[in-house]
């Protein structure tokens, strides 16, 4: 899939975003952000010199895409993790607070029956 720039505004064309997931691919005036399959696209002659370069350019932009996409699917699944390590990690203070603050009852209490034996 490519993400292309038309000319003339369209209204079935975005700024950019695409519309399935969510993600900026590109930057460019509303209305005028287009999402095509690689194979549909034609070279415009006006700014290319060859179309053997431009399906060439295209592929390595489409492999850009599909890298920045799975390093972006991997940073957040770290985060996630982060997340879940995170809460993790606060239940485990909870609980310590929790035993600590058991301990300190025993020993008041501990310390009370003592002076009740004196």
């Amino acid at each position: 899939v490519a993400g292309v720039e038309l000319e003339a505004a369209m209204d079935i064309c975005t700024d950019g975003v695409c519309l399935q997931n969510g993600i900026r691919y590109f930057n460019c005036p509303p209305n005028k952000g287009y999402f095509c399959l690689l194979e549909r696209l034609v070279p415009d002659q006006r700014c290319i010199a060859s179309s053997q370069d431009s399906k060439s350019s295209m592929r390595e932009q489409g492999q850009a895409i599909m890298e920045r996409d799975q390093a972006m699917k991997e940073r957040d699944q770290a985060q996630e993790k982060q997340i879940e390590v995170t809460r993790e990690r606060d239940q485990a203070i909870k609980e310590r607070d929790h035993a600590i603050m058991e301990f300190q009852q025993a020993t008041k209490e501990c310390g009370r029956i003592l002076k009740e034996w004196e």
